[in-house]
């Protein structure tokens, strides 16, 4: 079938697989792959696909016919050779992840897994020490790059991250993570625990590879930074002084990567400092910052100016003049934005 006729012929397999009963279904794909002498997955992905539209139940018989089409894929040179897997594996996993339904992720992680299993090991007699994994990063992604994280599912975002970076350490190239990657890693980090250090060690290990690779898509940004400041503003089990300390660093490492802060990772190094209680440089520290608005070409907003108030009034006597005139002016700043 050309790429026409099957765009003609899967509505009517999802239609016809609808009516059959879920038990029935691994036997009746195996027929039809049998009668019609097709090395193809369009059966497999088409029973699946009713399952999905029935909830994902039952989810074993899910989990069987994927089975069956990975074996049969991964002793097939023409499947294995072509685009049919990744297309195959690609349309499985977005059936799971398009309900954002908490139990159809968990079932699109166990098959993954399964993927794994049996995909990886046609690659275990490679002598190569770069391999092509035939599951892509892309097919990842979508259950770790989320738009919420709960506890429970945090934990399994970070065991699935931490899996594909072994992988990629093992010579799988282009499971090379991204910023996507890094980012849902990092959100997913900073639900399951407070723990500012993890948190750190995973944005170095991301600098670190943008460093070793000069790789552009893996380079931090800063909405990957934010997240670690969050987290540090959030960590009540550190003092005032390392929590400016962690920001600082955090700041620091910002720079000498030479990524664009936004206004929110100004903001958390304004509130670091002043809430550090150090007021001999609050006021120097947040006036040098608030320069930064201009450097990079960002716009102040009110939590800024309400910063730049604040540290105005920790000024050193020799710099109260200057302080006040900047405090005049962000108080003019505030009414405009609020008229």
């Amino acid at each position: 079938l050309n790429a026409v006729e099957m765009k003609r012929f899967k509505p009517l397999l999802h239609r016809a697989f609808s009516d059959i009963d879920s038990a029935s279904m691994p036997k009746t794909v195996n027929e039809l792959v049998a009668e019609n002498g097709l090395d193809s997955l369009i059966f497999h992905e088409a029973a699946i696909y009713s399952l999905i539209k029935r909830d994902g139940k039952p989810f074993h018989v899910a989990e069987t016919l994927w089975k069956d089409a990975l074996t049969m894929a991964s002793t097939s040179e023409k499947i294995m050779g072509s685009d049919m897997l990744s297309d195959f594996l690609t349309n499985v996993m977005r059936m799971y992840v398009s309900k954002n339904s908490n139990k159809l992720y968990g079932q699109g992680e166990a098959l993954l897994r399964v993927a794994e299993t049996i995909l990886f090991a046609v690659d275990k007699d490679s002598s190569e020490k770069s391999i092509e994994s035939v599951i892509p990063l892309e097919l990842y992604k979508p259950l770790i790059v989320r738009n919420w994280y709960r506890a429970e599912t945090a934990k399994s975002v970070i065991d699935l991250c931490e899996r594909v970076i072994s992988l990629y350490q093992q010579g799988y190239n282009n499971l090379r993570p991204d910023q996507e990657f890094f980012l849902g890693y990092l959100k997913a980090t900073a639900v399951a625990s407070d723990n500012v250090e993890d948190l750190t060690r995973i944005l170095d290990d991301m600098a670190n590879l943008f460093k070793e690779t000069q790789d552009f898509s893996c380079k931090p940004h800063a909405d990957a930074f934010n997240v670690v400041l969050l987290a540090v503003k959030n960590n009540k089990s550190l003092s005032p002084d390392k929590a400016w300390q962690s920001a600082q660093a955090i700041w620091n490492k910002m720079m000498d990567l030479r990524v664009t802060p936004d206004t929110k990772t100004i903001n958390f190094v304004m509130q670091s400092i002043i809430k550090s209680g150090d007021s001999k440089k609050a006021y120097a520290v947040v006036v040098d910052l608030f320069k930064k608005f201009e450097q990079f070409g960002l716009e102040p907003d009110a939590h800024t100016y309400h910063q730049v108030i604040v540290a105005c009034g920790q000024a050193r006597p020799n710099d109260r003049e200057a302080a006040l005139e900047l405090c005049l002016r962000a108080f003019g700043e505030i009414r405009k934005k609020k008229a």
